[in-house]
């Protein structure tokens, strides 16, 4: 009777770790859902599918990273062009950016637009095409409590939007204007005709593309480029450069740069920027001013399970600028 208590003092403790580690076990397996790891590669710079040799030198990359699911996390630092290995809850909706940050008369500028993905339907591949779409899922994303959108059912809601299909959209109509003008360009001199005007998604009315996202009442006919004109870089004393990256072809081909009507826009010419802004091909304002600084507002680190990542915000808007630079000049005047 001895050795049969024994035994069961001896075997009781062994069985009840057993059991508590299988339910440790399958609770931590919850805790830790399905992930997937991006690589993805750093667009070249200067960029090399473009015909321009005129863009200014690189000082570093701004990324932004936005995932949603369980494991949800915000990101914003630096990188000097290596590959980045993004975690992401897979199949969980998530956007990234990555803003080329140049120098234009020795100072730090973060005048070009990025270059994006959309995850699941992009894994591999930041294009410059990509960077409208990535950054209106950012949005999304970061003002989710504006729009109504709990963080419990973002990801079901950007889920339920065929990220792809616009962004072949996009693709199509960047490709078409291009060959066009590409065969145009090919053309002997005095032979080729104007090709239609260059497709920029940036120029699209965000806000209400925004807004019928939100809603769930997306039309494809909200992807097109309305009010819009095209103008002879000439009117912007030539070789300007655009900041959404695959204009500039279009720009070196055609001599044309599109711009929204009545609302200020912003060029590249050498380290100058040149605003300009018209209701029509004929009538037109234009003004010079210094290019924006790109200035650190404040920094944080995030302790990541391989570094610390250093998470930055970045200073105003080309819209901010362009505004208080109109102001300025309305107020000299």
């Amino acid at each position: 009777m001895r050795i049969f208590r024994l035994l069961i003092a001896m075997i009781f403790p062994l069985i009840f770790a057993a059991a508590t580690l299988t339910l440790t076990s399958c609770a931590l397996g919850a805790q830790n859902p399905q992930t997937e790891t991006l690589r993805l590669i750093m667009p070249e710079w200067p960029p090399q599918d473009s015909v321009r040799d005129d863009y200014p030198a690189l000082s570093r990359w701004l990324v932004r990273i936005e995932t949603t699911g369980s494991a949800a996390q915000s990101l914003e630092f630096f990188s000097d062009g290596s590959p980045l290995s993004i975690g992401v809850v897979k199949n969980s909706p998530a956007a990234v950016t990555v803003r080329p940050i140049t120098l234009i008369a020795g100072e730090e500028c973060a005048y070009f637009l990025p270059a994006g993905l959309v995850y699941p339907a992009e894994k591999e591949c930041l294009s410059w095409s990509g960077g409208f779409l990535a950054d209106a899922m950012q949005r999304i994303i970061q003002n989710r409590s504006e729009t109504g959108i709990s963080g419990k059912h973002i990801r079901d809601f950007l889920s339920s939007f065929n990220w792809a299909k616009a962004q072949d959209s996009i693709d199509s109509k960047i490709q078409k204007v291009m060959e066009a003008a590409q065969a145009d360009d090919d053309e002997p001199d005095g032979q080729a005709g104007k090709s239609a005007k260059f497709y920029n998604p940036w120029l699209i009315d965000s806000q209400k593309l925004l807004e019928n996202l939100t809603s769930g009442e997306f039309k494809a006919s909200l992807l097109n480029n309305t009010n819009c004109i095209a103008v002879e870089d000439a009117v912007l004393g030539g070789k300007v450069l655009s900041s959404f990256i695959p204009e500039n072809s279009f720009i070196a081909w055609e001599k044309t740069v599109l711009i929204k009507k009545s609302v200020p826009s912003l060029f590249l010419s050498g380290e100058i920027g040149m605003i300009i802004e018209g209701s029509s091909a004929k009538n037109l304002s234009l003004k010079r001013c210094k290019m924006p600084i790109f200035i650190e507002e404040k920094a944080t680190y995030e302790k990541t399970d391989e570094e610390n990542i250093s998470g930055f915000e970045r200073g105003g808007t080309h819209a901010d600028f362009l505004r208080e630079k109109s102001a300025a000049a309305s107020d000299s005047g």
